[in-house]
C-alpha cells in the first residue's frame, strides 16, 4: 500500500482516488509483464495499454491538482 492509515485519514477523497488510479496502473503493468513472460502476447498488450491509459489519466489529474492547489493558495 502506498499510504498508511494515518495518511489516508488526512487525504481528501480526490487524493485517495488518484492514488487508487496509480495502484491500478501499476497492477496492470505487472499483469502485462507476467503475461508477456508466460507468452500471452495479446493479454500482455491489452494490460499494458490499460496501464498506460490509467497512468496518463493519473498524471493529468495530478498536474491539474497541483495547479489548482497553487492557484488556491496564491
Amino acid at each position: 500500500m502506498l499510504y498508511s492509515k494515518s495518511n489516508a485519514d488526512r487525504m481528501s477523497a480526490k487524493e485517495l482516488e488518484t492514488f487508487t488510479m496509480l495502484n491500478w496502473a501499476i497492477t496492470f503493468f505487472l499483469i502485462a509483464i507476467i503475461a508477456a513472460f508466460l507468452g500471452f502476447g495479446g493479454v500482455a498488450g491489452t494490460a499494458a495499454g490499460a496501464g498506460n491509459l490509467l497512468l496518463q489519466v493519473f498524471l493529468v489529474v495530478f498536474v491539474l491538482g497541483l495547479i489548482f492547489r497553487m492557484a488556491r493558495t496564491a
